[in-house]
């Protein structure tokens, strides 16, 4: 019995250090959802997460991510994520890490979009994108002419205008789950 155990203790284990494209997007979406204050904050959660946490990635391994992250143009923490994950699971990886730290944008529109152009996937896919870039464009304009003493992060308006968007998707959901 121990035996048995200890076998599917190490199982688990394995399977939890196995980067698969659903875990990269659950993964770096919790981190686009929670993380606020900036590139470092973010930075270190994303460290966090994928070399102490998961271990999918070696301390030098994630300082590779970060210099070439930090060389391109872009957010660090986007491009060290999309790289995170091109490294882990290919050109795949690469789309399904980035669309986890953007998802809420990802998750917002198609739900926006779905009221005016139905249920249909195939309907509501190029409008859901139109709307995600608009949504984006909209948050940058917005961080751009707020007046604050601090700099406004992007992230941070997204996040302002996401909350109450899942708050009220979850709500409805609960609401027709009730019947």
């Amino acid at each position: 019995m121990r035996r048995r155990v200890r076998f599917a203790r190490r199982q688990i284990e394995r399977i939890s250090r196995t980067a698969t494209l659903g875990g990269l997007f659950l993964s770096f979406l919790k981190i686009g959802l929670v993380g606020f204050g900036g590139g470092v904050a973010v930075l270190a959660q994303i460290r966090a997460l994928t070399v102490r946490k998961r271990l999918w990635l070696t301390d030098s391994e994630f300082a590779e991510a970060l210099a070439l992250a930090q060389a391109l143009p872009g957010t660090s923490a986007g491009n060290s994520v999309t790289y995170i994950g091109l490294r882990l699971r290919g050109w795949r990886g690469a789309a399904v890490a980035m669309a986890g730290i953007v998802g809420f944008v990802g998750l917002a529109a198609p739900h926006l979009v779905r009221a005016g152009a139905g249920a249909d996937p195939g309907r509501v896919l190029l409008p859901s994108a139109l709307a995600g870039a608009a949504l984006l464009m909209l948050a940058d304009l917005a961080a751009r002419v707020i007046p604050t003493d601090l700099e406004l992060k992007l992230g941070v308006v997204t996040a302002l205008f996401g909350a109450p968007v899942f708050a009220f998707i979850a709500w409805r959901a609960a609401r027709s789950w009730r019947g």
